[in-house]
């Protein structure tokens, strides 16, 4: 349901049904997960991420949920927070993830957080990483 609500935001597009499905059954089996849920227990922020190749020390950011009418109060950076002390646990030292080159809202959410740019991903999407050492 959160991926369809998001299918317009999303990047990569989340609008076809079949692709929120694969996402959905990839991220369950290999994917770790952050949440945050209000008082009636809904679902209002999500960071989903991959710490599962050691040997690089890089974990991946995938998704990043922050429901409309939560944005913009600090609860991505608590997220975020709860993510690096997860990887920083399990060794790595660098998070990284993909942002659309037109998404200003999310790369300043990302520069405010202390990420950096790390070059083109695709001819739409940049790489943004933050190092994990460097950060309280």
């Amino acid at each position: 349901a959160i991926l369809e609500e998001q299918a317009d935001e999303a990047f990569p597009s989340l609008k076809d049904e079949e692709l929120r499905l694969t996402l959905a059954k990839k991220w369950y089996t290999h994917a770790d997960f952050c949440t945050c849920r209000d008082d009636r227990g809904n679902l209002v922020g999500m960071i989903v991420f991959y710490a599962n190749q050691p040997n690089d020390g890089v974990s991946y950011i995938s998704h990043v949920y922050v429901c409309k009418d939560k944005r913009r109060n600090g609860l991505f950076r608590i997220l975020l927070d709860k993510v690096k002390e997860n990887v920083k646990q399990k060794g790595y030292t660098v998070i990284r993830l993909e942002v659309d080159k037109t998404n200003e809202r999310a790369q300043n959410a990302y520069l405010h957080c202390k990420f950096k740019y790390g070059g083109e991903a695709s001819s739409s999407s940049l790489y943004m990483e933050c190092s994990i050492n460097s950060q309280s």
